[in-house]
């Protein structure tokens, strides 16, 4: 039986200017927040984010604030 896996997600933040932002389908929106919240904060980013729905997907939207 093959083993389910959660992909990896490498997020643009250094490659992002202010106001520039990415969409993120995704089931759990909690775990996505720590994730993308851990990973702001390492590269000292700050980020603005909301959840809904995108081209029939729930997921995220993350903008680059500063």
């Amino acid at each position: 039986m093959p083993i389910k896996t959660k992909p990896t997600i490498c997020y643009p933040f250094e490659h992002m200017e202010v106001g520039d932002s990415f969409f993120v389908p995704v089931y759990d929106v909690k775990e996505i927040l720590e994730e993308i919240g851990a990973v702001a904060a390492a590269l000292q980013v700050q980020v603005k984010i909301k959840s809904g729905i995108e081209h029939g997907l729930y997921g995220v939207r993350v903008w680059r604030v500063k």
